[in-house]
């Protein structure tokens, strides 16, 4: 990379899975965009766990009882959404089917642990939905930190698409926002938002 940016020779990204794409082009010049991210991908092999769990909203320490069994079993948790009595846990699945099908053996396992939780000395019952169908929209850019009313614009663009947010959250350096969408929104929602906040 130092070498191209040396050279100033312009370097293009593709997907592996799909090489004719248009891909990205990085070059040494400086960016003409106004906006605050970079990149705008996602990722369509997404599972969502979503917990109703209206008993335990206030008990301190559920959010780690839900996520022990998966770590014990070795499953990342990409995010963690919450909206009013329910707690959704987001898992990227692998592109092997093999491995997916491994993978969601562990989950089920893990959601038959969950079925009822003890926090001290009280159970609760724990209701738990599995779906397949959403995809993971990532924006990044180390700009986006502060960035005024930036999701109010992100919401107005996939608006304007009639594409609905499920779920959306940000890392702490504030530098990644994860959007989830249903998986026949995803290519739409990068295209939208690539035209209107990337040159």
């Amino acid at each position: 990379l130092s070498l191209a940016k040396s050279e100033r020779i312009p370097l293009s990204i593709k997907n592996i899975e799909n090489p004719n794409s248009q891909g990205t082009t990085f070059t040494v010049e400086p960016s003409l965009s106004k906006h605050p991210f970079k990149i705008v991908t996602h990722n369509k092999r997404v599972g969502i766990i979503t917990f109703k769990i209206p008993e335990m909203a206030t008990r301190s320490g559920f959010v780690g009882k839900l996520i022990e069994p998966f770590q014990e079993m070795g499953i990342n948790i990409n995010d963690i959404l919450t909206e009013g009595t329910s707690i959704s846990l987001t898992i990227n699945l692998p592109p092997d089917l093999a491995d997916q099908n491994l993978l969601k053996e562990k989950i089920s396992a893990a959601r038959t642990q969950l079925m009822k939780i003890k926090i001290g000395e009280e159970v609760f019952e724990c209701d738990s939905k599995w779906v397949e169908s959403k995809a993971n929209v990532v924006i990044i850019g180390d700009e986006l930190k502060g960035a005024p009313g930036i999701l109010s614009a992100i919401s107005a663009v996939l608006a304007n698409e009639n594409i609905n947010i499920d779920g959306i959250t940000h890392d702490l350096g504030q530098r990644k926002i994860s959007l989830y969408v249903e998986k026949k929104d995803a290519d739409r929602a990068v295209h939208a938002l690539h035209k209107m906040f990337i040159d």
